[in-house]
């Protein structure tokens, strides 16, 4: 169980978060939706130590491993997908990742740079290396971010499964994705300045 009490974040004199208390279950897909600029970013950055709260404390990820969808893909360019995916969990076969990269609509692109790629394809390939990352927390910032509908349905579908029995943080303002992901939901909550 993490537990977040009392996390306060101000940038130059502005209130991004102020008095964020949550729990967030072992096993579980728990969505964070608030509006765009309400501060879900920076509470995903606080999660990672990339940032230092003003105030409050963190429970439950010491030692943790964490795997991590940025608003940004964050794709090593000149590597194919099947590289990129396994920088991060070199215990994966080519043939599960192949399997995966297929369930996912990237069906013969394995060996692919990812340069060549379209932002929808990257995408993709940025969730799937975190889905398939060797991690005990999931923390995904609009990981569903820039796909047509009919790709986001299968996505969606395909994230879900993977995330079955992880503990995972899905920050989103999408109501769709909220619907379609969450066990448990965190709808505007206080602390969330906008």
């Amino acid at each position: 169980m993490i537990r977040l009490k009392n996390i306060c974040k101000s940038y130059d004199g502005k209130v991004v978060l102020r008095d964020v208390t949550m729990t967030l279950q072992e096993g579980k897909t728990h969505v964070l939706v608030a509006p765009s600029g309400a501060g879900k970013t920076t509470l995903l950055r606080i999660l990672l130590g990339l940032v230092e709260p003003d105030e409050g404390t963190i429970e439950g990820l010491t030692g943790k491993r964490i795997g991590v969808v940025f608003q940004e893909d964050r794709l090593v360019e000149d590597l194919s997908a099947l590289s990129n995916i396994r920088l991060v969990n070199r215990n994966l076969t080519r043939e599960r990742v192949t399997e995966e990269l297929a369930l996912m609509g990237l069906e013969g692109v394995e060996n692919q740079p990812v340069r060549e790629f379209s932002g929808g394809m990257k995408r993709r390939v940025a969730l799937l290396r975190a889905l398939l990352s060797d991690t005990d927390i999931l923390l995904l910032d609009e990981p569903f971010k820039g796909l047509d509908e009919k790709t986001k349905d299968g996505v969606m579908e395909r994230t879900k499964a993977l995330c079955r029995g992880k503990s995972v943080l899905l920050i989103t303002h999408d109501q769709q994705e909220t619907a379609a992901m969450a066990e448990e939901v965190f709808l505007h909550p206080k602390g969330f300045e906008s």
